[in-house]
């Protein structure tokens, strides 16, 4: 009686079907209904199965209030064994109640009734979730064909992303992580010690901001416009990045008449050049912390845990959701949880736990218990 997970696709499909419209609210709360089945390994594991069927109720319901479809490349030895497509929730469980609970043959059917809430609304009212961040060294790459200020300017918007970061609501800043090794020297303005004190060890479940600045006069046969390209990686626990990139160029002040009249100076070349870039940082930092929290998952004494805890979104009512596995192998259920970390276990006994060490689980809201 175990499920494919494009059957699972199929039952977060249906349950679609049956979303009834609620007083709408900035939450967009919905009400779905939705199944799950769970198969009976022994006469004392029937209690058990019967939650296992709850939980895949529970992420089927999420999945129907909201999912996105995600693809990639399964490799082995540098080949492609295998395409796998992923569907990820992107919704939570508020609360639930059971309409029908069957014990059939050797297994249980469980249909529920949901109320599910977009992450958007979930993980970003009030406080939300937070983001451990740390910052790389920034990159800063200026032509020497740019003008002499222009170095000075690299250094300066890149310490001005750090700060909007560490400033940014859904962020617990940790820090600025230690530089790589320098193959030579480096002028002092873009030395990155020069923009701040201190760095701090990458810590386990944080998110880690990369960004590269880069700056050369645009190809256009005149080189009276400088061009500049920003660059930001958000890597989390998971190893998961995602990317934002701005693009942005000015008219360089040439010292004559013409550009007094118009006002063209350096400090508006330095302007027009920065715009945009706090913006999409911003944009990125939102934007992460909306998402459902997701880890690798490695090695525990109580069989499987990842370095990702009550800070970083999770609640003793989450459900982990392994990529890749099949709906009745890929249930996970908290087991303890600390701010910074939560042992898990599989919601079926007869999982071999020590296969799924180094997949990705990304946890659903479900309102387990």
């Amino acid at each position: 009686m175990r499920l494919s997970v494009p059957l699972l696709a199929v039952m977060a499909m249906l349950a679609t079907l049956l979303l009834v419209p609620v007083t709408a609210r900035a939450q967009e709360v919905r009400i779905v209904e939705a199944s799950g089945q769970a198969r009976i390994h022994a006469p004392a594991d029937s209690d058990a199965a019967r939650r296992r069927a709850l939980g895949e109720a529970l992420v089927s319901a999420a999945l129907a209030g909201g999912a996105e479809l995600a693809g990639y490349s399964a490799m082995a030895q540098g080949r492609i064994t295998r395409d796998v497509t992923v569907m990820r929730a992107t919704a939570q469980v508020l609360s639930h109640e059971v309409l029908e609970a069957r014990q059939v043959g050797d297994g249980w059917t469980l249909r529920i009734r949901a109320r599910v809430a977009p992450l958007s609304a979930a993980h970003c009212a009030g406080g939300g979730r937070q983001l451990a961040l740390g910052v790389e060294p920034p990159t800063l790459a200026v032509s020497p064909h740019a003008p002499t200020w222009a170095e000075a300017l690299a250094a300066t918007l890149a310490h001005g992303l750090i700060e909007t970061a560490a400033r940014h609501p859904r962020v617990s800043f940790a820090g600025v992580l230690p530089a790589a090794p320098r193959s030579g020297p480096i002028p002092a303005a873009l030395d990155y010690t020069a923009l701040t004190q201190g760095v701090v060890a990458h810590g386990a479940g944080s998110h880690v901001l990369r960004l590269r600045i880069a700056i050369a006069p645009q190809r256009d046969g005149t080189r009276h416009r400088l061009g500049l390209t920003a660059e930001m990686s958000l890597e989390g626990p998971d190893a998961r990045v995602t990317e934002r990139r701005v693009a942005t160029e000015a008219r360089l002040p040439r010292g004559v008449a013409l550009d007094a009249l118009t006002g063209r100076s350096r400090s508006r070349a330095e302007a027009e050049l920065a715009q945009g870039l706090d913006a999409a940082l911003a944009a990125l930092l939102e934007q992460t912390g909306c998402e459902a929290p997701a880890a690798i998952l490695a090695a525990s004494p109580a069989g499987l845990g990842v370095d990702i805890g009550r800070r970083h979104g999770l609640s003793p009512r989450s459900l982990g959701v392994v990529e890749g596995a099949e709906p009745a192998d890929g249930l996970l259920e908290i087991v303890s949880l600390s701010e910074g970390r939560a042992e898990l276990r599989p919601l079926d006994p007869t999982v071999d736990a020590t296969r799924l060490i180094g997949a990705r689980v990304r946890f659903v809201e479900a309102g387990f218990r």
